[in-house]
Protein backbone atom coordinates (compact mmCIF):
# COMPACT_ATOMS: atom_id res chain seq x y z
CA UNK A 1 0.00 0.00 0.00
CA UNK A 2 2.75 2.04 1.20
CA UNK A 3 4.93 1.60 -2.21
CA UNK A 4 1.90 2.96 -4.25
CA UNK A 5 1.53 6.34 -5.22
CA UNK A 6 -0.45 8.62 -3.34
CA UNK A 7 -2.90 9.30 -6.25
CA UNK A 8 -4.47 5.50 -6.80
CA UNK A 9 -4.58 4.44 -3.20
CA UNK A 10 -6.80 2.66 -2.69
CA UNK A 11 -6.70 1.31 -6.03
CA UNK A 12 -9.75 2.42 -7.98
CA UNK A 13 -12.28 0.66 -8.85
CA UNK A 14 -11.60 -2.70 -6.29
CA UNK A 15 -11.37 -3.54 -2.82
CA UNK A 16 -8.14 -2.90 -1.39
CA UNK A 17 -7.41 -5.09 1.55
CA UNK A 18 -4.04 -4.13 3.35
CA UNK A 19 -2.25 -7.37 5.48
CA UNK A 20 0.13 -6.14 8.15
CA UNK A 21 1.62 -6.80 11.31
CA UNK A 22 1.54 -3.67 12.00
CA UNK A 23 -1.28 -2.87 15.10
CA UNK A 24 -2.13 0.77 14.44
CA UNK A 25 -1.65 0.88 10.49
CA UNK A 26 -4.71 3.49 8.92
CA UNK A 27 -5.06 3.17 5.42
CA UNK A 28 -7.39 5.49 4.31
CA UNK A 29 -9.81 3.96 1.50
CA UNK A 30 -8.75 0.23 2.15
CA UNK A 31 -9.62 -2.45 4.68
CA UNK A 32 -6.89 -3.96 6.79
CA UNK A 33 -6.57 -7.39 8.23
CA UNK A 34 -4.14 -8.75 10.37
CA UNK A 35 -4.36 -12.35 9.27
CA UNK A 36 -4.00 -13.80 5.44
CA UNK A 37 -6.44 -16.39 6.39
CA UNK A 38 -9.47 -14.05 6.79
CA UNK A 39 -8.62 -13.08 3.13
CA UNK A 40 -8.21 -16.67 1.54
CA UNK A 41 -11.62 -17.55 3.33
CA UNK A 42 -13.30 -14.71 1.91
CA UNK A 43 -12.02 -15.02 -1.40
CA UNK A 44 -11.76 -18.33 -1.97
CA UNK A 45 -15.30 -18.62 -3.57
CA UNK A 46 -15.91 -15.46 -3.68
CA UNK A 47 -14.11 -14.37 -7.13
CA UNK A 48 -10.78 -12.72 -7.80
CA UNK A 49 -8.05 -11.50 -5.00
CA UNK A 50 -5.08 -9.78 -6.30
CA UNK A 51 -2.19 -10.13 -4.38
CA UNK A 52 0.67 -7.28 -3.92
CA UNK A 53 3.87 -7.35 -1.91
CA UNK A 54 7.22 -9.19 -0.75
CA UNK A 55 7.76 -12.55 -0.59
CA UNK A 56 5.97 -13.74 2.65
CA UNK A 57 2.99 -12.65 1.17
CA UNK A 58 3.89 -14.00 -1.70
CA UNK A 59 4.37 -17.53 -0.90
CA UNK A 60 1.72 -17.41 1.92
CA UNK A 61 -1.34 -17.05 -1.30
CA UNK A 62 0.98 -19.41 -4.25
CA UNK A 63 -0.35 -22.54 -2.71
CA UNK A 64 -4.18 -21.46 -2.71
CA UNK A 65 -3.79 -19.43 -6.19
CA UNK A 66 -5.21 -20.70 -9.32
CA UNK A 67 -3.62 -18.16 -11.46
CA UNK A 68 -0.22 -15.60 -11.31
CA UNK A 69 0.22 -12.78 -13.11
CA UNK A 70 4.01 -11.84 -12.81
CA UNK A 71 6.42 -8.62 -13.90
CA UNK A 72 9.84 -9.81 -15.03
CA UNK A 73 12.07 -6.75 -14.94
CA UNK A 74 15.38 -6.98 -16.83
CA UNK A 75 17.48 -5.60 -14.02
CA UNK A 76 18.94 -5.66 -10.84
CA UNK A 77 18.34 -3.98 -7.73
CA UNK A 78 19.79 -3.04 -3.97
CA UNK A 79 16.32 -4.15 -2.64
CA UNK A 80 16.82 -4.87 1.29
CA UNK A 81 14.61 -6.66 3.88
CA UNK A 82 15.22 -3.98 7.04
CA UNK A 83 15.11 -7.25 8.98
CA UNK A 84 18.24 -9.45 6.91
CA UNK A 85 21.70 -7.43 7.03
CA UNK A 86 22.60 -8.17 3.27
CA UNK A 87 20.32 -10.53 1.60
CA UNK A 88 17.96 -9.33 -1.48
CA UNK A 89 14.82 -9.78 -2.10
CA UNK A 90 13.29 -11.72 -4.79
CA UNK A 91 10.03 -13.51 -5.48
CA UNK A 92 9.70 -16.84 -3.81
CA UNK A 93 10.56 -20.58 -5.11
CA UNK A 94 7.89 -22.28 -6.12
CA UNK A 95 7.25 -25.38 -8.28
CA UNK A 96 7.63 -24.45 -11.70
CA UNK A 97 6.16 -28.15 -13.03
CA UNK A 98 2.96 -27.02 -11.47
CA UNK A 99 2.25 -23.87 -13.59
CA UNK A 100 1.76 -23.47 -17.67
CA UNK A 101 2.96 -20.12 -18.73
CA UNK A 102 1.08 -18.14 -21.05
CA UNK A 103 1.70 -14.81 -22.46
CA UNK A 104 -0.22 -12.19 -19.86
CA UNK A 105 -1.62 -10.18 -23.14
CA UNK A 106 -0.82 -9.01 -26.46
CA UNK A 107 2.25 -6.90 -24.44
CA UNK A 108 3.91 -9.47 -23.06
CA UNK A 109 6.79 -7.56 -23.60
CA UNK A 110 8.16 -3.43 -22.79
CA UNK A 111 11.39 -2.65 -24.59
CA UNK A 112 13.34 -0.36 -22.23
CA UNK A 113 12.69 3.20 -23.48
CA UNK A 114 9.19 2.20 -24.48
CA UNK A 115 7.40 3.91 -21.44
CA UNK A 116 9.91 1.95 -19.21
CA UNK A 117 13.38 2.57 -18.06
CA UNK A 118 13.74 -1.14 -18.48
CA UNK A 119 12.98 -4.44 -20.08
CA UNK A 120 9.69 -5.84 -19.01
CA UNK A 121 7.97 -9.38 -19.62
CA UNK A 122 4.42 -9.89 -17.91
CA UNK A 123 3.72 -13.48 -17.53
CA UNK A 124 0.77 -15.22 -16.57
CA UNK A 125 0.54 -18.16 -14.81
CA UNK A 126 -1.75 -21.10 -14.08
CA UNK A 127 -2.12 -23.81 -12.02
CA UNK A 128 -2.14 -26.98 -13.78
CA UNK A 129 -4.23 -29.38 -11.80
CA UNK A 130 -6.90 -27.88 -9.69
CA UNK A 131 -6.50 -26.98 -6.41
CA UNK A 132 -7.45 -29.64 -3.61
CA UNK A 133 -9.97 -28.21 -1.07
CA UNK A 134 -8.79 -28.56 2.21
Amino acid sequence: YDSLPEKVRPLPYRNTFVLTRKKDFYAPGATVVSDAGILIDRFRDEGELWVMGGKEIYSTFEPVSKEMYITRVDAEFGLMDPDLTSQKIYFPEYDKTGWEEQLASPLDFIHKGDNSPYNLKFIKLVRRHPLSRV
